[in-house]
């Protein structure tokens, strides 16, 4: 990726006529996983924009983009974000940012140090982290999370910024629970109509189960849904049942019917063994199975998972 990298900064530097100072940067993101990225900066701007490369990396690297394609790209993205201050003064003032206030859902235990410096409240193996969002059209960079210094500029207690967080998350993310079968038919449309029916047919003629798939209206963070109690018990009250919930990732979820759930179906191991073989490390949540309780109106764990530090990547040193 170094040469890759490299050749971009020139290519960038050249295109932009040196309005912008170029400097590659690695942060650390979800779950330990460093991103390599480009920030921007420029003279008397107080918030220089960032580009995250491994998505172009990968583009380039299987053909599906060019070199020109990601220059491209890349400044249409400056061009969108060239507001970066007035962003900037937005966040020095809580009435101008508590509306865009709400949570993201991600692993406590592989999120430890980063979040010595977040505010959350721990629930469970997860952890629910305040941020805000930012109206951007890469989703990567559409967030930031609130931190002791910013709440202390704002001066807001961190019982107040966790409610007004909860308030959003119920009155904003407008949560839905799909059938897998919507979800697959918005995915593929009238197209791939044969291809969704011979799915579902080896899905439900055998298990003969209902599958839904739970996640907010961006499809970004939307495991913060388990925050969602009135959305769940609703649901469950509906179908006269408890949810049994896998995390499919930090984005979404998937929901059975606790009376539709039998033993021998899919369950901590086999969640462990997607996140390692189907799953972005970034975007893991979980090896845990959770359950939503109509009569106790609480998620609880219903099958405890390993750690996601024992889970492969993670052996071999990635973090």
């Amino acid at each position: 990726m170094d040469y890759f990298v490299e050749e971009l900064i020139r290519e960038l530097d050249i295109l932009l006529k040196g309005t912008f100072s170029l400097v590659r940067i690695q942060i650390k993101k979800n779950n330990g996983t460093l991103f390599t990225g480009i920030r921007f900066e420029r003279k008397n701007q107080k918030v220089s924009p960032v580009v995250y490369l491994e998505k172009y990396y990968e583009a380039y690297t299987n053909g599906t983009m060019t070199m020109n394609n990601i220059l491209t790209s890349i400044t249409d993205q400056l061009e969108e974000n060239q507001d970066m201050d007035n962003i900037a003064k937005k966040f020095q003032n809580y009435d101008s940012i508590k509306n865009d206030l709400d949570f993201a859902v991600i692993n406590y235990e592989l999120n430890k140090e980063i979040l010595k410096e977040r505010l959350h409240k721990r629930f469970l193996d997860l952890a629910a982290v305040c941020l805000v969002r930012v109206e951007t059209q890469d989703g990567l960079d559409g967030i930031m999370y609130v931190t002791c210094p910013m709440s202390n500029i704002w001066g807001v207690d961190e019982e107040t910024l966790m409610e007004q967080c909860m308030r959003n998350l119920i009155k904003n993310e407008s949560h839905s629970i799909f059938h897998i079968k919507d979800v697959l038919i918005n995915m593929f449309g009238d197209a791939g109509k044969d291809f969704i029916d011979e799915m579902m047919k080896s899905i439900f003629d055998e298990a003969r189960k209902d599958i839904y798939v739970l996640s907010n209206k961006s499809r970004h963070m939307g495991a913060n849904a388990l925050l969602n109690y009135d959305m769940l018990h609703n649901f469950a009250m509906e179908h006269d049942s408890n949810l049994i919930i896998f995390p499919s990732s930090v984005h979404e979820l998937i929901v059975i019917l606790e009376t539709d759930y039998e033993a021998g179906m899919l369950g901590a191991e086999e969640v462990k063994h997607i996140n390692e073989e189907q799953v972005y490390k970034e975007e893991w949540l979980s090896n845990s199975v959770y359950i939503y309780d109509r009569e106790k109106k609480k998620l609880l764990i219903h099958q405890l998972g390993e750690s996601l530090c024992n889970n492969r990547e993670c052996e071999r040193g990635v973090i």
